[in-house]
């Protein structure tokens, strides 16, 4: 059996300095508990590669709406250095942070989108151009699912934490189907795929 990606401890270490360098004058993750907040969003990140990996095959691109400080999608590009990504933010101090540490880390194939995922998707280089859309935190996957659909490539896949007392919706706008679900601490990974024929 193929190793399973696993997240380099000199880039880990290089991208969790970085926030922490940069949490109290950017908010990047909570400030209360900074390095368990820290922890489980690492961990989250990790797991939802997994899942995707395990649900859809690995993507060789993917969009993560919301990154905030770069979960999942930083996290996935330390794992696997070879993905495309395209990550969407809409806070000005959260998108120069997450190009100043893509520069120093030497991150190749990353986008940083300043704005939301409707206006990336007006873009025509966006258009359709992903294996799947990945959040962590966004909002709810019937208001999420409509609006990432149009960045991702027929048969593609949505995947997103959820709470995990809650049952998910089977069909959400935008020809998604729930595919599988994991358990995730206190939550669930859900993942959506496209009805795309």
């Amino acid at each position: 059996m193929a190793r399973a990606p696993s997240v380099e401890a000199a880039s880990a270490h290089a991208f969790l300095s970085e926030i922490l360098a940069w949490n109290d004058s950017l908010g990047l993750v909570s400030k209360r508990d900074t390095t368990g907040v820290l922890a489980r969003l690492v961990h989250r990140s990790v797991a939802l590669w997994h899942a995707v990996g395990e649900g859809a095959g690995a993507p060789a691109s993917a969009v993560d709406i919301g990154t905030g400080g770069g979960f999942p999608g930083i996290v996935w590009k330390l794992l696997a250095p070879g993905v495309q990504l395209l990550l969407i933010e809409r806070s000005d101090r959260k998108v120069a942070f997450l190009e100043r540490v893509t520069a120093r880390m030497h991150l190749e194939a990353v986008e940083v989108f300043a704005g939301d995922a409707r206006e990336a998707a007006r873009l025509p280089r966006h258009q359709a151009a992903y294996d799947g859309a990945v959040t962590m935190a966004v909002g709810r996957p019937a208001d999420v699912g409509p609006v990432v659909a149009p960045l991702v490539r027929a048969g593609g896949w949505y995947a997103t934490v959820g709470p995990g007392d809650r049952v998910p919706p089977e069909r959400l706008e935008g020809a998604w189907r729930l595919r599988r679900t994991w358990p995730l601490d206190e939550a669930s990974i859900l993942l959506y795929g496209r009805d795309d024929p």
